[in-house]
């Protein structure tokens, strides 16, 4: 008996990145990001069944188009950023550190505010009427709806050979693909996918439409 696994980069690990965009993308659209369509290109450096790089662009029925551009083999620590381009250039929200770079800014500053999730949680729980969650279920449904078109796509491509640095032996070792962080960059930056950009690595993406 076959089964789907779904444990990869965008729906586990850096789930949290996908969901960042469609609060940027709801928050844009002055209404819930329901996806109409997706392209994504998944790959693997180790011999896994999921992917740990991937790139996926949604496009929804209202609103803006989102780019998610994420790995877990990159040898360089990046901060998870949002990036937003628009008529007067690109801005930028490393959301982790909660520090923002507005078109003609040199500096990033911090914006204040952060609210945990938990702590909303425990709050609510406290006053249902009073504090409203963040994220109550509903809100999460378009990330189920992409979880679920995921599902029909190909195993992800293996990369291996010249393209991967290994490093360390036995339970410590661990395989970087080279260059991905920069990659990943372009292809945030310009909302393209990587067999757009040229990168030669690149495998074909999967494209989907949604239903409803």
């Amino acid at each position: 008996m076959s089964r789907v696994v779904m444990a990869g980069a965008l729906v586990n690990p850096l789930a949290h990145a996908v969901m960042q965009c469609l609060a940027v993308a709801e928050a844009l659209g002055g209404a819930p990001p329901w996806p109409v369509a997706i392209e994504v290109e998944r790959y693997r450096v180790p011999p896994i069944e999921v992917e740990d790089t991937a790139v996926l662009r949604v496009r929804f029925r209202a609103g803006p188009q989102v780019l998610a551009a994420v790995t877990l083999a990159s040898a360089e620590f990046v901060a998870g950023e949002v990036v937003v381009t628009g008529t007067s250039g690109q801005a930028s929200l490393e959301y982790p550190t909660d520090r923002l770079r507005l078109p003609g800014d040199a500096v990033t500053r911090r914006v204040p505010g952060r609210r945990g999730l938990l702590e909303n949680l425990l709050a609510h729980r406290i006053d249902p009427a009073g504090v409203p969650l963040i994220a109550p279920l509903a809100r999460t449904a378009p990330f189920t709806a992409l979880l679920d078109a995921l599902r029909a796509a190909p195993e992800p491509r293996l990369l291996d050979g010249d393209l991967v640095t290994v490093v360390g032996a036995g339970g410590d070792r661990v395989r970087h693909l080279r260059g991905v962080a920069d990659v990943l960059r372009a292809a945030a930056e310009r909302g393209a996918l990587p067999s757009e950009l040229g990168v030669p690595w690149a495998a074909a993406a999967y494209r989907a439409e949604l239903a409803g």
